[in-house]
This record gives C-alpha cells, structure tokens and sequence, in this order.
C-alpha cells in the first residue's frame, strides 16, 4: 500500500499506525520511507514503529521487503499545484507498483481543498482515501469532508499516538467517527 498526498495530511503518522497494528496481528509488515525530502521523516517514521519490530527501509530497500505480508509505503508530501513534484513521486509509484494507493487527506482541510486535491492529485492512481486528524474536529466538519471526499473511505486516524487511535472505516471504531 503507497500513502499519497499533501504536506501535513498525515501520512506518515497514519503508516506508522498502520504498521504497528497490522504487526500486533500477526503480520510480517515491511514500511518503505520514501519521503527524502522533509528532513527527519525517515527517523519520525523509525522511531515510531521501532517498539512494534517494524523494519523501515529506503526507496532502495524496496526488494528486501518483498516477501512481507503487507508493504507500506509512505511518500512525501507536496502541494497539488507542484506538478514537478508530483511526477518524481508518479516514477516512484511506477516503478514500486503497489496494489493499492490511498490519498491521505486531513479533515481539518477545507471542503474546497480536499475536492481541488482530489482533482489535482488524479493521476497518481488512489483509489481510497484516509481520512486522519478526526480528534481536531467536530461531527459538522467530519460531514462536510465526507461530502468533498469522493473516493471511498479506507482509515481513519484520530489522534497523533503511536500505535493507536486507528480504525478501519468499515469497522465500529471508524463507524462512530465517521458518523460524530
């Protein structure tokens, strides 16, 4: 799985999450820290999985983890307009071919946003969504992101603990936020 989006969505916080309670079940989870460009993400993203025996390799690490059950990969963040950006992160994406990407959007972004991101961030390939920093809203602007959010809503993230406060949207948990 790839995570995708703006700067400050939440992206590697809602890996580092995903790692650890994909590993609390069970599962040989791999993380691939691709965001080179904010310094200190690699080590953030290290440091936060490290208790839950999560490996975290680079770009280059992509092959080792290959026989993982679940590979995350965590990309940088860019503003949907830096379309120069946005095709480095579109290689990387290519080239790593994940099953899945989700666009990490906040729901403290404004409805206009989320729907220009959606819009900008297209070609990229998500096909889900992770909604993160419910805990910093109410239950009106929880809806008004759900209706700006087109794709479908995979995660929901609700507090910046790691591990923790993470939920499936499909689940009881990731129902009560979604619904406030």
């Amino acid at each position: 799985m790839a995570f995708v989006g703006p700067t400050g969505a939440g992206k590697t916080t809602a890996v580092a999450k995903l790692a650890c309670e994909f590993r609390l079940r069970g599962w040989d989870v791999h993380v691939v820290s691709a965001d080179t460009w904010r310094p200190g993400a690699q080590r953030q993203l290290a440091d936060s999985v490290r208790a839950a025996g999560v490996p975290v390799h680079p770009p280059s690490g992509l092959d080792r983890s290959s026989r993982a059950d679940l590979v995350l990969m965590d990309l940088p963040g860019v503003h949907p307009h830096l379309a120069d950006r946005w095709k480095a992160i579109r290689d990387f994406l290519e080239g790593a071919r994940p099953h899945e990407v989700h666009l990490v959007l906040s729901a403290s972004y404004a409805p206009a946003f989320l729907r220009r991101a959606q819009e900008d961030l297209r070609d990229l390939g998500a096909t889900r969504c992770v909604l993160t920093h419910l805990d910093e809203v109410g239950p009106e602007e929880v809806r008004s992101a759900l209706a700006a959010v087109s794709l479908p809503v995979s995660y929901v993230t609700y507090s910046p603990r790691v591990p923790g406060e993470v939920a499936s949207a499909r689940s009881r948990a990731g129902a009560r936020w979604l619904e406030g």
